[in-house]
Order: structure tokens, then sequence, then C-alpha cells
């Protein structure tokens, strides 16, 4: 019940943003009552809280995952990609909660620290880097970055254009550029 309440709600504020989407609207479309919502969930804010907090697990866990990839630092980045890329394409929901919460923050909005969650996020794309293999040309912090921002638009390209730019091929190609242009030897 509370991932239906959960997917309800994250679809919700995707379309409405958090000021437009009401518990009553929540209820209707999980198909429940405002009792079995506070059951699960204190309030609206709670269950924003909540939400913020599994959409960026879900994000850890393909990037630690990925981190356990057999064969080396490239094996590692494509599956990063190439699962953040499946995920966008399937969890679509997630992608445009995410992206209207960070990118379009109402002044309402419930306190979340998600430049907090990037840093974590950000962290274990450059514990990659650094363990990979290969002398790098830069700050594997810096490098992460730049994978993370290879990644977000190529998303955004795909949400926005319809290209079918989220495949592991795709994920493949990105990480040959990056990794050619920042590796020596």
């Amino acid at each position: 019940m509370r991932e239906k309440i959960l997917k309800a709600a994250m679809e919700l504020f995707a379309a409405r943003g958090y000021a437009g989407t009401s518990t009553r609207a929540v209820c209707e479309a999980a198909g429940i009552s405002k009792p079995v919502l506070y059951y699960y969930f204190r309030d609206k804010q709670h269950l924003y809280q909540e939400l913020m907090i599994d959409s960026f697990a879900y994000y850890r866990r393909i990037l630690l995952r990925a981190s356990k990839a057999r064969g080396g630092l490239r094996a590692q980045l494509t599956r990063m990609l190439a699962d953040c890329f499946r995920a966008a394409r399937e969890e679509r929901a997630r992608v445009e909660f995410l992206l209207r919460m960070i990118l379009v923050p109402e002044q309402r909005l419930p306190e979340f620290d998600y430049l907090r969650e990037f840093e974590e996020q950000r962290a274990i794309v450059a514990r990659m880097l650094r363990e990979g293999g290969g002398r790098l040309r830069g700050d594997p912090h810096r490098l992460a970055a730049i994978v993370m921002g290879v990644e977000f638009f190529t998303i955004l390209e795909h949400f926005h254009t319809g290209r079918a730019v989220l495949t592991r091929r795709n994920a493949a190609a990105l990480v040959g550029v990056l990794l050619d242009g920042c590796l020596e030897g």
C-alpha cells in the first residue's frame, strides 16, 4: 500500500507541483482513504520527504551496483549510464518528480538537502574513477561531475526530443568519449 501511495503522490507532484497537490488528490489517485494515508505518512510534508529519500536511494543503488561491475572502469561507467538510462525510461514519473522539485523549487517546499544527496552520488562516481585503473587527467571529483552531467543531459535530450538515446550502446559510446579524452596511456 505504501508503494501505491508513493507512486500516486510522485505522479501528482511531478504534474502539479507540491503546492498544487492535496492529500485528498493523493488519496483519490491511490484509491485509498485519508486514514490509510495517515497510517503510512504523518502529513503531505512527510510524504514528500519520503519520496525524495526513496528516489535518491533508488539512484544510489544503481551507482553502487555499477561500482561493483567487473571489467574495469569502462564497464563500470557503461553500466552506470545504461542502468540510469533504463531507470529513466522505466521510471519517467520519478525523473519528472525530481526535476520539478529540484529545478523548479516552490517557496513552501519542505526541507530536503538534495545537494548533500548529489554530493554523495558524485563521491561514488569519483571513487569509481579513482579506483578504476589508469591515470586520470584531472580531479576525480570534477570528472565525476562531468559524467553525471552527461547522464543528466542525455536523459533531458530523450525527454524533450523523444530520440532513442537512452540505450546501452549510447552509454558505451559516451563512456568511450569521456575515457578516451581523460585517461592517459
